[in-house]
């Protein structure tokens, strides 16, 4: 690397017209292919940062697993969420499971006194979001309202079909994640008790 350093007397008009300065600074045009010329007006490269799954989703996921395709929009899903502010993904214990592990994936927020804001049952990948049922509809394109109680916690339901479905399920999560973390939760028609999982729907 060769470094040049010069002192040009002058006003900034007179400098422009140098034709010796085009010369001096170099161009793309007479640069040799040994002397990349690197583009100022290129954005820089996007920073990835990838989000490593908890041991115990990690070990659920293969234990149980759901469709490749399914999965693949599950680990998509979680590593979103789990970028949000205090989310922690848990697996819980089952003593009717051979494994001891229960077969379902939880996401809480910490902090928030409430249960899951999420819950994934495996290996269907069967969501249930802690959104009242009566939310609008327009919010709810692939969604489906369970058969529960109006003010039951756990009020929607969906599946990784699609694309699609994965849009609205993290707009749903981040929703159910938000009023997780509100201070008035029962204004907002959540449980205030622990982290019971959702009922059967009638």
């Amino acid at each position: 690397m060769h470094l040049r350093i010069v002192d040009i007397d002058g006003s900034p008009e007179e400098i422009a017209a140098l034709p010796q300065l085009g010369e001096l600074l170099g161009s793309p045009a007479k640069a040799g292919a040994d002397s990349p010329c690197a583009d100022l007006s290129a954005p820089p490269p996007a920073e990835t940062s990838d989000v490593a799954l908890p041991a115990a989703v990690t070990t659920v996921l293969e234990l149980r697993p759901p469709a490749d395709e399914v999965r693949q929009r599950l680990s998509e899903f979680l590593a979103t969420v789990l970028r949000w502010p205090d989310v922690e993904a848990r697996v819980g214990a089952s003593r009717r499971s051979p494994d001891g592990r229960a077969n379902a994936i939880r996401l809480h927020r910490r902090g928030s006194s409430v249960g899951a804001f999420v819950y994934i049952r495996l290996p269907t990948v069967n969501m249930q979001l802690r959104l009242r049922r009566d939310l609008p509809a327009h919010l709810l394109r692939h969604a489906v309202r369970r058969r529960v109680h109006t003010d039951a916690p756990y009020g929607l339901t969906l599946r990784l079909t699609s694309s699609e479905v994965l849009t609205e399920a993290l707009s749903l999560a981040r929703l159910a994640y938000e009023v997780a973390g509100s201070p008035d939760r029962e204004r907002d028609g959540l449980s205030t008790s622990g982290d019971e999982q959702p009922a059967a729907s009638a």
